[in-house]
């Protein structure tokens, strides 16, 4: 069996034989998102899944990122449909670098992440991500309050683990992250909301 490093090998090599990629204001336009991809019954217990009638079904999750203009996927993941860890996944293709520099990361809501944000805040990339709906009770836009219609805004929370009098009676400027959330480290971070 092929180890699938080989596949993002020889794909990267591919891809850097061309220089002529198209982009929008100088740059290119990445989407990422995760697909389950259903396989043939193996013996291994980690791909087997039961859907919502009960009938066991073997998939695998893969996670993969796509150059919206050029048509080309860039990076991937494969992981067992049991273990989806789709922020995880794109940490790991940021931490990979295996995207142009001139990029903006798009991605739907199931990437709203603070770890993810401030893994991208940290690499200096630009990033859009949906987000979850303002009455949400958890999200990152709960306890955001926003004016009607069309805005433009800029948002500052302090992250913490912290729970003091003062944290709770400030919750537009702190967001409590529970200790058995994984952070990778702690920033400040500056949201711009449009």
């Amino acid at each position: 069996m092929l180890d699938p490093v080989i596949f993002k090998r020889i794909n990267q090599l591919f891809l850097s034989s061309f220089d002529n990629y198209a982009t929008i204001n100088g740059y290119r336009i990445l989407a990422q998102d995760g697909s389950d991809i259903n396989i043939p019954f193996e013996d291994d217990d980690t791909k087997i899944l039961y859907n919502s009638l009960g009938s066991p079904c073997c998939q695998y999750h893969i996670n993969a990122l796509y150059d919206c203009l050029n048509h080309v996927f860039l990076d991937w993941s494969i992981d067992s449909a049991t273990k989806k860890q789709e922020c995880d996944a794109l940490i790991s293709i940021i931490n990979n670098g295996h995207y142009p520099r001139n990029a903006i990361f798009t991605a739907d809501r199931g990437y709203e992440n603070y770890n993810l944000f401030a893994h991208f805040i940290e690499n200096n990339l630009k990033f859009a991500i949906r987000v979850k709906d303002i009455n949400t009770k958890s999200g990152i836009m709960t306890n955001i309050s926003t004016p009607e219609g069309s805005f433009d805004m800029t948002v500052t929370r302090t992250l913490t683990r912290l729970q003091t009098k003062e944290i709770k009676a400030n919750k537009e400027k702190y967001v409590f992250v529970p200790s058995t959330s994984k952070f990778d480290f702690w920033v400040q971070l500056r949201i711009i909301m449009k």
